[in-house]
């Protein structure tokens, strides 16, 4: 098995963007077959070159591989002018002849529009180097029309006002320049299309972004030799065969009835096998899963899917139910990765013959994330691909438990870190398709708002997203707002620091404990943040001190240049020989960090025992009605004023549970589970917190569970 990690990614993470760019624009010059060939011819590892057939082709499919294989597809988006829009795409229905021996076609585009404006007496379509016969304004004589720039200009004997809906009929062909290819020879000949952000104006005329979904959906009929087989999006509703007098083809007809936006849309094309299983929902509801798979590849393609319902089961029990009419896969030697079109993922063969676990998943779980909800534009692409990374992961954690959930969530992790683009924010990517920036850091992302706002919150917001956005386009802005609302509180400092602005928390750190008594320990912990990026990332930091028999963790809010610090009493064994540290030991926080050792502060240079500030974990914890907090306040501190705090995940005071003045010794506090307004507060993680009127202080993590 050949290391496509160290021999691909670790040149290809390392390639400064503009050099990286540069290469794959040189490889777009030729099929997308060649593509492999030439990126294989640098760095001599990815998926197999179109004259390999067999067992040859089977080269091991990495998890970036989508990314990768989306890159070589990647073409120059379309200016900022061409947001300006008079009229919304409701339906297309494409009616074509593929050959499949060229890589021609030829047929009939049917558009139906709404006008957005009054006096709409033209607009213009995306189409790319292919022949316009003719157009039609609802089926009546033909309209004047020019085709020029890319784009087919279309003018209206009348004005159309607005929301009168109109239907345009284009008649054209050619051989696409980008967007679908014909490989392969013999039993493998295929043709399929991907066109992943903006190449579907190569093979038919449309509005080409991903914000002006056709809300009615589409219809694509395939007429294909005989022998071959079209698979595409929705249901298949009708299959015809027709007698030529030199040959005989046979006619698909593919309905989708849920809105699509048209890079979604697909065929892929060659002699299939059809293996059909269902997926049956909580509620009885049977879903059509139907993969369309080499005839050779039959038994393993069984045997490698056979997990698909077990998927989306889960998938819909965190996300909502699945949103289409049916799923399926289908399969193309000649494409290296996974591309997740409406209904009918198209997948590399490999996933058929040898397996591909985190592909399968990730492209089934674009079903709610990119198709379902659909990014806004391309600037915002982690929304498709950030989401459906961390849908990998979390498949890991259900069926493999959370050591492997946080093995992978380390390796993406690793992943951004050694990537090229630390420098750059998740927004607006310098790169659309870098697996390091947009799918590893966007899949962090969503870890650490799950870290923040605790599981239930977090799925709450996953299902409420979903169901605010269904079959529409959202924004990080639109998450923000669903993620404010479910949380009751303002999360805009999160997605400023994580998604708009470049980088990640680097972090030094420093503890040390102290004994003062048998068996009675004080530990001080001090943490700040020291990157270069100027600015600070407010995140809670969980450290770990270790020890024979046991450990104790404490969170830090480490949002400051400065050391913040927290000290909690240890009542240990006597005779424990030495300890240890562990900087976010479950992996909660996108960072980096550094010991470099304990900093002292006290007047002396070396704490006393009669300073011993101590706040001790709450009881019960997790609570659901009333837990006691028990603190000790030391000699120093009598007479000075102590307060302790009940504190949200985003730092915001919830409520001052003492504020007054107390003798030295230990005392106790009770808290209610409710903020200063006496309502009670939701599930979630909470901190509170001890000050002394001389400024030092001590926090401890407190889980409410209702």
């Amino acid at each position: 098995m050949v290391d496509c990690e160290s021999d691909v990614m670790s040149t290809l993470r390392f390639t400064h963007g503009c050099e990286k760019e540069e290469l794959m624009k040189n490889c777009l010059r030729f099929a997308p077959i060649l593509l492999t060939g030439c990126i294989m011819s640098v760095h001599g590892s990815l998926a197999a070159i179109a004259n390999v057939s067999g067992s040859d082709w089977l080269q091991p499919v990495p998890r970036w591989t989508e990314a990768e294989a989306k890159s070589k597809l990647l073409r120059q988006l379309p200016s900022k002018a061409d947001s300006v829009h008079s009229y919304d795409v409701l339906f297309y229905k494409l009616d074509l002849d593929f050959p499949v021996y060229n890589d021609s076609l030829r047929g009939a585009a049917l558009i139906r529009c709404r006008s957005e404006v009054d006096g709409l007496d033209s607009l213009y379509l995306h189409l790319e180097r292919l022949t316009v016969d003719s157009v039609v304004v609802n089926g009546g004589a033909p309209a004047s029309w020019n085709h020029v720039g890319g784009k087919i200009f279309i003018h209206f004997l009348s004005a159309f006002s607005t929301n009168d809906t109109f239907e345009l009929l284009i008649w054209y062909g050619g051989t696409p320049y980008y967007g679908y290819y014909a490989t392969g020879s013999g039993a493998l000949r295929t043709a399929f299309t991907v066109t992943e952000p903006s190449d579907s104006r190569y093979w038919f005329p449309c509005w080409d972004e991903p914000w002006d979904k056709a809300e009615q959906g589409c219809e694509i009929h395939g007429e294909v030799p005989l022998g071959f087989v079209v698979a595409s999006n929705g249901l298949l509703t009708r299959v015809d065969t027709t007698f030529y007098a030199t040959d005989t083809t046979v006619t698909y007809r593919w309905v989708e009835s849920y809105s699509i936006a048209t890079y979604l849309m697909s065929v892929a094309i060659a002699r299939y096998a059809e293996l059909t299983d269902h997926y049956v929902t909580p509620t009885g509801d049977s879903i059509e899963v139907t993969h369309f798979v080499y005839r050779e590849d039959t038994s393993s393609a069984a045997q490698n899917f056979v997990e698909v319902p077990f998927m989306m089961d889960f998938f819909s029990s965190i996300f909502g139910d699945y949103p289409f009419e049916k799923y399926g896969m289908a399969c193309v030697a000649d494409f290296g990765g996974g591309m997740e079109h409406q209904t009918m993922t198209t997948i590399s063969r490999f996933a058929a013959t040898s397996g591909w676990e985190d592909g399968v998943a990730h492209e089934l779980a674009h079903q709610w994330w990119g198709d379902m909800v659909t990014c806004f534009d391309w600037p915002e692409i982690w929304i498709n691909e950030g989401f459906a990374t961390y849908s990998e992961v979390l498949w890991h954690e259900h069926k493999y438990g959370p050591s492997t959930f946080r093995w992978k969530m380390r390796d993406y992790g690793d992943d951004y870190l050694n990537g090229p683009y630390t420098g750059h924010s998740l927004y607006d990517p310098p790169y659309l398709f870098s697996w390091s920036l947009v799918y590893t850091k966007g899949a962090w992302v969503l870890h650490m708002l799950r870290g923040i706002v605790g599981d239930d919150s977090f799925f709450d917001i996953l299902k409420a997203f979903g169901e605010k956005y269904r079959y529409g386009n959202a924004t990080t802005e639109d998450l923000r707002c669903v993620v404010d609302s479910v949380m009751n509180d303002t999360f805009d400092y999160f997605f400023e620091e994580w998604v708009y602005r470049p980088g990640h928390p680097q972090y030094e750190y420093g503890y040390r404990v102290d004994s003062v008594a048998d068996g009675e320990y004080l530990l001080r912990m001090q943490v700040r943040q020291g990157q270069e990026y100027g600015h600070l990332f407010r995140m809670p930091v969980d450290l770990q001190l270790t020890y024979i028999g046991g450990d104790t963790t404490v969170s830090i809010w480490a949002s400051a240049d400065t050391f913040q610090e927290a000290t909690i009493p240890l009542h240990l064994p006597s005779g424990i020989p030495s300890f240890g540290m562990r900087f976010d030991p479950d992996n909660w926080v996108l960072e980096e960090h550094t010991e470099v050792g304990y900093v002292s502060v006290d007047e002396g240079g070396t704490w006393q025992t009669e300073k011993a500030l101590a706040l001790h974990q709450n009881v019960p914890n997790p609570f659901s009605r009333d837990t006691e907090i028990e603190f000790v306040v030391p000699a120093t501190e009598e007479d000075g004023r102590i307060r302790v705090s009940a504190y949200n995940s985003l730092g915001q005071l919830v409520r001052i549970l003492i504020d007054e003045t107390l003798t030295a010794g230990l005392h106790t506090v009770t808290w209610d589970g409710k903020d200063e307004g006496g309502s009670a507060v939701r599930s979630g993680v909470y901190f509170c917190q001890l000050e002394t009127s001389s400024g030092r202080m001590a926090t401890r993590k407190v889980l409410v569970l209702r």
